[in-house]
């Protein structure tokens, strides 16, 4: 089985492989997405939105930024980050 999914990767273009990636990205990104909102029903795009970014970036960013980030999210109730479903 290694050796069929070795084979079909290097089979790949570069452009393939980002392609790839890029989708599987997406819908990592969709299913935890899915998942927050189904921990948080009710709750409007912006505050999933929110929340969302909080799990994805809240071990990278620093405290104070991240905090500033998710304060403006909140502020502009701005729909336009949540990841298509």
């Amino acid at each position: 089985m290694a050796a069929r999914y070795r084979e079909w990767w290097l089979g790949l273009t570069p452009a393939e492989r980002a392609t790839w990636w890029l989708r599987r990205a997406n819908t990592t990104d969709r299913l935890r997405f899915n998942l927050i909102r189904e921990r948080n029903p009710g709750a409007p795009e912006s505050e999933l939105t929110a929340l969302w970014t909080e799990e994805t970036y809240g071990h990278s960013l620093a405290p104070a930024f991240l905090a500033n980030a998710l304060a403006a999210i909140r502020a502009r109730g701005d729909d336009s980050l949540t990841p298509d479903p």
